[in-house]
């Protein structure tokens, strides 16, 4: 007999299914309820059942009740989803388009979403698989932009997508998006689409790539181009951790290293050849730092201060080196050498001969 689908209301150890249309369709005990749990769970809820008629018994007795969310029968699946009721086909839709090819899938659903005034009863319904079809942009772009960008951050192959995510991207520059731009860009080695990307204003897209690009740039050529991107950063501290430490160590990237921390910023000046050179970013970075840091720069560098240079007199009085203290023993050098005449003839021995 073909199945059918009712409301169930329970009674403790029986229930009654009703048609949608308040029929009375059969009577059901807990021997009816196929894996389903106990008829207090289904009280109330969309059923799938078969019906029978058995001698002595006014109504038909149901058996293989079960959720309609759980129903199996192909074509009781199909009756539902192409059914206008919303309390019905949302409930099948999952279900019924899991039984069918990909394509075949596709079409009924954007048959249904053509027809539907409310896309979102069916879109969270579709199984990945469909999704994951190339060809389904036109149904993954009736997501939310939020919840699209959550459905590509689960895909493991970014590739068919790429072009169809960056547009997506573009238009929602959040943050917590920025895995997602890695994992897009994780492969370009192309530098003028590296340029392009570096030069972005969305956050999560040049920070994808800052590092790579910078490292495959001169360190002069680096610079220009991280003191371009400085005029459109809100903070140079978003930055400083992608600059390459050869373009910090250049003399003149003095307005870059500015926004470092000041430990970090005495510990790279501490290595450079000419001190002197820089003795205002040293007086300015002393200013700023923390006692245990300026302490560890000046025993890095204190050896290479020139006595009475602009350094100098920035270093604490203590590590000046001090002048020798005057001695009462006079040196072995100047000590007089002893008068051979004046040794007594009694100790006087000849050489063997």
């Amino acid at each position: 007999m073909a199945r059918q689908i009712g409301r169930l209301d329970w009674f403790g150890a029986y229930g009654f299914i009703y048609h949608l249309d308040g029929r009375l369709a059969a009577r059901a005990d807990r021997s009816a309820l196929d894996g389903a749990g106990s008829g207090a769970v289904l009280h109330k809820s969309l059923v799938a059942f078969s019906a029978t008629r058995a001698p002595g018994h006014t109504h038909p007795l149901a058996h293989n009740v079960r959720l309609l969310t759980e129903e199996t029968d192909p074509d009781l699946l199909r009756a539902c989803f192409e059914s206008s009721d919303r309390d019905i086909w949302p409930l099948v839709a999952t279900r019924y388009l899991s039984t069918m090819p990909e394509q075949a899938a596709l079409e009924v659903i954007r048959a249904r979403l053509a027809e539907t005034d409310d896309p979102l009863l069916l879109l969270y319904r579709i199984p990945p698989r469909v999704l994951l079809l190339p060809e389904a942009r036109d149904v993954r772009e009736r997501f939310p932009i939020e919840d699209r960008l959550t459905l590509y951050e689960s895909f493991l192959d970014l590739g068919p997508f790429r072009e169809e995510i960056m547009e997506c991207l573009s238009q929602a520059p959040s943050r917590r998006h920025d895995r997602l731009w890695r994992r897009l860009l994780d492969d370009e080695r192309d530098m003028d689409r590296l340029r392009a990307h570096f030069l972005s204003v969305n956050s999560c897209e040049w920070q994808a790539v800052a590092s790579r690009y910078l490292r495959a740039l001169p360190p002069e050529e680096a610079l220009a181009a991280i003191r371009t991107k400085l005029e459109t950063v809100r903070k140079a501290s978003i930055l400083l951790p992608h600059v390459p430490a050869a373009v910090l160590a250049l003399p003149d990237a003095r307005d870059v290293r500015i926004g470092m921390p000041a430990g970090k910023r005495l510990k790279l000046l501490s290595a450079f050849e000419d001190l002197d050179a820089h003795v205002d970013e040293i007086a300015e970075t002393l200013a700023r730092a923390s006692a245990e840091s300026v302490a560890a720069f000046w025993k890095q560098v204190a050896d290479r201060v020139t006595p009475g240079s602009a350094l100098s007199a920035l270093m604490p009085a203590e590590l000046h080196a001090a002048p020798a203290a005057p001695s009462d023993q006079p040196d072995a050098l100047d000590a007089p050498l002893p008068d051979p005449n004046a040794i007594p003839l009694e100790d006087y021995s000849p050489p063997d001969l």
